[in-house]
């Protein structure tokens, strides 16, 4: 029963956190079911990141796929000035095994799923995963994903028809002075480019005791170009 209250908690928390993502117009299925896309490598594609709440430009970010014999690496460069280099491991697509976002890295057991493919709409899945850090500090969380429908989504780099699909986690970092973030991500991915062409994601982090501080973060992406 307590995994039950938990999940309808955090359900209830992501229709919150989801409240404003973009509407799409549906648009007419283009295949049953969407296979693993086939990578080729030195694939790369250019999202922008938008201001969810004032519209405005902050920053373009290029995904570089380099491939390997143990799978995939993305490379991820910010053209704002002291920003990192982030790297993921995927040895899949889309999995993620190992990030870096510069300052600290982690490994994920299993890996991370952020498609699970063959994927249609109707589908959903539930993840857990041990998150482990470079000082050997681990957290446990947990996603429930699930794909919608397919929508007809407008962006820089074209229009695309896109599944929509949404993951709600539970990133497991509760201290003794915060509950555990919780974060609901709308993915629209189009097999024309093998990813997503869009990415809005809210968070949500509260601070315990009687006045308590609430941290919320969002931000968006969406595709300018894709490169082969």
């Amino acid at each position: 029963m307590p995994c039950v209250i938990r999940r309808l908690a955090v359900l209830a928390l992501a229709a919150l956190l989801a409240g404003c993502a973009t509407p799409y117009p549906p648009a007419p299925a283009p295949m049953a079911s969407v296979p693993a896309p086939r990578l080729e490598g030195n694939e790369r594609w250019v999202y922008e990141q938008i201001n969810p709440y004032n519209g405005l430009h902050m920053r373009t970010l290029t995904d570089t796929l380099e491939a390997g014999p143990a799978g995939y690496t993305i490379v991820r460069r910010s053209d704002r000035p002291g920003d990192p280099v982030e790297t993921q491991t995927a040895p899949k697509p889309w999995s993620v095994s190992a990030e870096r976002d510069g300052a600290m890295g982690y490994r994920y057991a299993p890996a991370l799923t952020v498609i699970p493919f063959p994927i249609a709409p109707g589908s959903h899945w539930l993840e857990t995963l041990t998150a482990t850090d470079e000082h050997g500090e681990s957290r446990r969380q947990q996603t429930w994903g699930r794909a919608l429908d397919w929508e007809r989504v407008s962006t820089p780099a074209g229009e695309f028809v896109a599944l929509r699909i949404e993951r709600d986690r539970n990133l497991g970092d509760r201290t003794s002075d915060w509950f555990e973030t919780y974060l609901h991500e709308t993915l629209w991915y189009a097999p024309a480019v093998k990813r997503w062409v869009r990415v809005e994601w809210r968070s949500r982090r509260q601070e315990m005791g009687r006045s308590p501080r609430v941290e919320p973060d969002a931000i968006v992406w969406q595709l300018t170009a894709y490169r082969r």
